[in-house]
């Protein structure tokens, strides 16, 4: 199944505003985060047809821990609805009937894609929510805040929280190699095993598994060799007549 496709994706901070820790920055110790994604079937989506499709919807409870696990304690799932963007302050309740039925392929995704939803999840709250100490000893978070996060520190949390929700090597962590292997071949580095090894923190051998699956499914970009040729076969030269091998042919 194809990555689903993102309108938005929405956290907010659950209950108390109570920061934690979090890889070398703060993140709100319980938060939701809600995906809004394209119900398009595995059809293309393109700059003419995005309109067309309708949104369903994912949303993620999350605990991050002081020993900086990320545990997702509830997840719902609403079905497709028309998009209409998400209320940013709403006390009203969310009627679930007002929504489509849930398919099959909403589940599939979810199991699928589940380790980067929960990525992003907690990518999205680190640059979402920016806390201030009072007084008193308690917070205040700016919404809408936008935090910048170098993209490298984003690709070692990515790993990282990713490394923690793999419950096994599946199509989405295949897709996540992919990804970043094509971005360095895309860059002209002809090593890209080399950053997969230091990203995912593993020995070639294992990164070049890794690889070798990304090809069978057709994932990665191939590295273009400069200056080697390919190797050819010389046409086979004709044989005198009578002799074979330089030997002559006994009668």
């Amino acid at each position: 199944m194809k990555a689903p496709h993102q309108r938005q994706v929405v956290t907010d901070i659950y209950d108390e505003i109570k920061p934690i820790k979090y890889k070398g920055y703060e993140i709100p110790h319980q938060f939701t985060a809600t995906f809004y994604l394209m119900d398009n079937d595995n059809v293309e989506v393109t700059k003419e047809n995005f309109k067309t499709f309708k949104t369903w919807q994912v949303k993620f409870y999350i605990r991050v821990t002081k020993a900086e696990t990320v545990e997702v304690v509830k997840t719902e799932i609403l079905g497709a609805s028309t998009y209409k963007g998400h209320d940013m302050f709403s006390k009203k309740p969310v009627d679930p009937f007002a929504y489509g039925t849930v398919q099959a392929r909403h589940y599939v995704a979810l199991r699928d894609y589940r380790a980067r939803f929960v990525s992003i999840a907690v990518q999205v709250a680190l640059q979402s929510h920016k806390f201030t100490k009072k007084a008193d000893g308690s917070f205040e978070v700016t919404i809408g805040d936008k935090i910048e996060i170098p993209e490298t520190e984003l690709s070692r949390i990515n790993f990282e929280v990713t490394e923690n929700a793999y419950a096994k090597l599946d199509d989405a962590f295949y897709l996540y190699v992919a990804e970043i292997y094509n971005r360095e071949i895309l860059e002209g580095n002809p090593r890209p095993n080399l950053v997969l090894m230091q990203t995912l923190n593993k020995e070639l051998k294992t990164v070049q598994g890794y690889t070798k699956v990304c090809r069978v499914k057709k994932y990665i970009l191939e590295a273009k060799e400069k200056g080697k040729a390919s190797p050819a076969k010389e046409p086979p030269t004709k044989k005198e007549k009578g002799k074979s091998n330089g030997k002559t042919r006994k009668k």
